[in-house]
């Protein structure tokens, strides 16, 4: 049996990793993350800056001065977790994105339970 992610949940893997791209590169430049997002993802350039707009426009990234996306602090606020990377060289949202997927196991395995 494949598993196949509903519209939601892929959408927001992309966004997840469209901030990580942006967080793990200090910035990025729009056409930086295009090329990653086509590379990783198969998106169009078109999609990849549709994304950019609205995470923009909810307040998620910002264009500075010198040209690149960057993220705000509302990314720390949404992720519950610091911009940056750990000692061991990887970045904080993926700590919580672990932390969520144990918490999820977790859940699944006692719903599990109770049905048996």
């Amino acid at each position: 049996m494949s598993r196949v992610s509903d519209g939601a949940t892929l959408r927001f893997s992309r966004i997840q990793d469209l901030l990580r791209f942006i967080q793990d590169e200090l910035g990025a430049s729009t056409e930086a993350i295009q090329r990653h997002m086509l590379s990783f993802h198969g998106l169009k350039f078109g999609t990849s800056s549709a994304y950019l707009s609205e995470l923009a426009a909810s307040g998620f990234v910002r264009m500075e001065r010198d040209g690149l996306w960057h993220t705000t602090d509302r990314v720390i606020e949404f992720f519950g977790v610091k911009k940056g990377t750990d000692k061991t060289g990887r970045t904080l949202l993926e700590d919580v994105e672990r932390e969520r997927d144990a918490e999820k196991a977790k859940k699944g395995k006692r719903a599990q339970a109770e049905r048996e």
